[in-house]
């Protein structure tokens, strides 16, 4: 009871152009699932989300003692780096 006998339907008109715009999203889905994918795959392979942690830690702190301001910079500088080197070889 209360199903759709598909059989005595009566059949919906495509809005213009259907198959194309489905296409289409279709693609955009697909490109933009890939990116996610690959952008999962490079942070799984790399410390940047761990060292992104710290350093937000420590910038959140404003009682650094000079030892700390040194690691500080020192991670900064890592991640840059990091960042630097899987920007060079996407570009490559």
């Amino acid at each position: 009871m209360g199903r759709l006998n598909r059989d005595h339907a009566e059949p919906q008109a495509l809005p213009e152009g259907a198959p194309e715009r489905r296409r289409a999203a279709s693609e955009r889905f697909r490109a933009a699932l890939e990116a996610h994918q690959r952008s999962q795959v490079e942070t799984a392979n790399d410390n940047r989300s761990v060292l992104q942690q710290e350093i937000e830690a420590h910038l959140g702190r404003t009682d650094l003692t000079e030892r700390q301001l040194t690691e500080l910079e020192q991670m900064v500088n890592l991640f840059v780096s990091n960042v630097t080197e899987v920007d060079d070889r996407k570009a490559a």
